[in-house]
């Protein structure tokens, strides 16, 4: 039995507007970002949560980077991001450190 969209409103309202409702919602969530840790380095595998916990564990250079986690030693495509990455990190550990 086939309905139409005139229908179904006619028939069902309620769902018709859980259905609105619902599709809104989903809208406005990044469904990636709740899925999985984002990862910066892809041959490695890397996620920006381990660049992060190498940098606060004293990784302070991209060998160290490279050591500690893999990251950049597939193609070197991350290389750019684990960079900013790094030094994002080294100023905000550098602003936390009491003079």
């Amino acid at each position: 039995m086939d309905f139409s969209l005139s229908e179904v409103i006619k028939e069902f309202p309620s769902l018709y507007n859980f259905c609105q409702m619902i599709s809104v919602v989903v809208d406005s969530f990044d469904l990636n970002s709740l899925m999985r840790p984002k990862r910066v380095c892809l041959c490695k595998m890397v996620t920006e949560k381990e660049l992060v916990d190498a940098i606060r564990d004293g990784a302070n250079s991209m060998a160290d980077i490279r050591e500690k986690t893999r990251a950049t030693t597939g193609c070197g495509t991350c290389s750019p991001q684990v960079y900013q990455i790094l030094q994002r990190e080294l100023q905000i550990l550098t602003a936390r450190k009491p003079e």
